[in-house]
């Protein structure tokens, strides 16, 4: 760790990299110029709508609404309770 920190001290006498000046410009060039359009977007649109057609389609039918099990005193339904499961049946 020592020789991080030796280099460290040498490269903040340094002078700043100039490369540096340009930065701001580039990057409010390049956030400001037109974006071309691609090929892709029309193509991801149709998959967008083929996906919602088909997650439509796979929900539509077979949708049986939901019922609520009879809440059990203990939180476990006597079928299962370790008494009924090793005296060999429910009584």
């Amino acid at each position: 760790m020592p020789q991080i920190d030796q280099m460290f001290a040498q490269m903040r006498h340094l002078p700043p990299d100039a490369r540096l000046e340009a930065v701001d410009d580039a990057v409010i060039a390049a956030l400001s110029a037109p974006r071309a359009a691609t090929r892709a977007t029309p193509l991801l649109g149709l998959v967008g709508v083929m996906a919602l057609g088909l997650g439509v389609a796979a929900g539509w039918p077979g949708a049986a609404p939901a019922h609520a099990a009879q809440p059990t005193p203990l939180g476990v339904p006597m079928a299962l309770a370790p008494s009924t499961l090793l005296g060999g049946g429910a009584r």
